[in-house]
């Protein structure tokens, strides 16, 4: 299908042609699974970055693309990229979540934390905390271990998945379930007010099992997660405590997690 088929007519006007081929550019190459820079645009049109923001925006409001921080990704899955890709994204907004999450942990804590790029933004304020660390990411291993003794930590064993640099599988699972943690930080590729989304199957089996294993779940989402489902849902919000994020968090999530008595800590990135 033609890609003027896709826009709207809102889309192609004013600017008509010159703005067609740039939104048909930028379709393009996140159909091609990378992400577009907000550099890129410029410098291959010569605009401004207020224009190539505004071409974002509209492919977005379309539900063509999904906008981050300094672009664009394909529709839904930044969690399609691998895990240094991912880090990248928004990581202004992952660092504002990560300190806000951080500080619901507290000496004598066990504490979960996932693979998702965003909780793996937590490990620098664990470093001076007396707790226990269980993981299924290698990529935190490097960092955590700065804080040892202090900080002691425990791996799930299990598949390794080098996309996520993440140990997934029924070892996973089967190490969760023989622990009880205080405190789960988990991440996802969606959130809406149906519950949190994610893109790989293993990934949602065992984040399953991680939710059922701890006494408060905190799920850690960058703006470009909220309001948008992946391949498979993970639970409802009434399994989540603390939904942490920058926001605008839509009216639709929020009324839905007054629904299910879960929090939403609203940080400022």
């Amino acid at each position: 299908m033609a890609i003027a088929q896709h826009l709207s007519s809102k889309a192609l006007s004013p600017t008509g042609s010159k703005r067609e081929e740039r939104l048909a550019f930028i379709i393009d190459s996140v159909n091609r699974g990378r992400f577009i820079s907000l550099r890129d645009i410029t410098e291959r049109f010569n605009v401004n970055i207020q224009t190539a923001r505004r071409d974002i925006a509209i492919l977005d409001e379309q539900n063509l693309v999904t906008r981050v921080h300094g672009g664009a990704v394909p529709r839904e899955d930044s969690a399609l990229l691998n895990i240094e890709e991912r880090f990248g994204i928004q990581d202004m907004e992952k660092r504002c979540i990560a300190a806000t999450a951080a500080s619901f942990i507290h000496d004598g804590d066990v504490v979960f934390i996932d693979g998702g790029s965003t909780p793996a933004y937590l490990a620098p304020y664990l470093l001076d905390k007396h707790i226990h660390v269980v993981t299924n990411s290698i990529s935190l291993l490097g960092e955590l271990k700065k804080g040892w003794p202090n900080v002691e930590v425990i791996t799930t064993g299990g598949y390794f998945y080098p996309k996520s640099n993440v140990l997934l599988g029924s070892p996973a699972i089967e190490a969760i379930n023989r622990m009880q943690v205080d405190k789960a930080f988990v991440s996802a590729a969606g959130v809406t007010a149906d519950g949190m989304y994610n893109s790989n199957v293993l990934v949602v089996e065992f984040e399953r099992a991680v939710i059922s294993r701890a006494t408060e779940t905190f799920l850690l989402a960058d703006s470009s997660k909220l309001g948008h489902a992946s391949l498979m849902r993970v639970c409802g919000l009434e399994d989540i405590d603390t939904l942490v994020t920058v926001g605008p968090v839509p009216d639709f999530i929020i009324e839905a997690a007054r629904t299910f008595d879960c929090r939403i800590e609203q940080c400022q990135s």
